[in-house]
């Protein structure tokens, strides 16, 4: 009696392969949202940052006069630019507080700087 090797691949073999690969791929994706989600958040905080080198220029510029309509101006500019961005200026010459806040915040106070979807930047401003 001669017994022949079945030659290729079981079934079962063919179904390990495909979860083993439906798993890396699955790996692959959520790697990938993470990604795209930091790569939003560091966008908007890049954003946070040129706006407050926008706003400290502006307050360079003008110096002793009224900046009520430049805080108006870079407001304006953050609810376009930022999602619900919102900026305060406090402060009086030659030392403001800047604050920049964007997406949801919960309080209107920036101890820290926080990124992310929503988030907030402060920057105190020497002229």
């Amino acid at each position: 009696m001669n017994q022949t090797v079945p030659a290729g691949f079981s079934l079962i073999e063919v179904l390990v392969s495909l979860m083993l690969l439906s798993l890396a791929l699955l790996g692959m994706d959520a790697m990938e949202i993470f990604a795209l989600r930091e790569n939003r958040s560091a966008y908007y905080f890049s954003l946070a940052n040129a706006q407050m080198e926008s706003i400290t220029e502006h307050l360079r510029a003008i110096g002793l006069v009224d900046n009520a309509s430049i805080i108006r101006a870079w407001n304006k500019e953050n609810s376009i630019l930022l999602p619900q961005g919102v900026g305060v200026v406090q402060g009086q010459f030659p030392t403001y507080a800047a604050t920049l806040f964007w997406g949801d915040p919960k309080t209107n106070e920036c101890k820290i700087t926080k990124k992310g979807n929503s988030g907030c930047l402060k920057k105190i401003i020497n002229l």
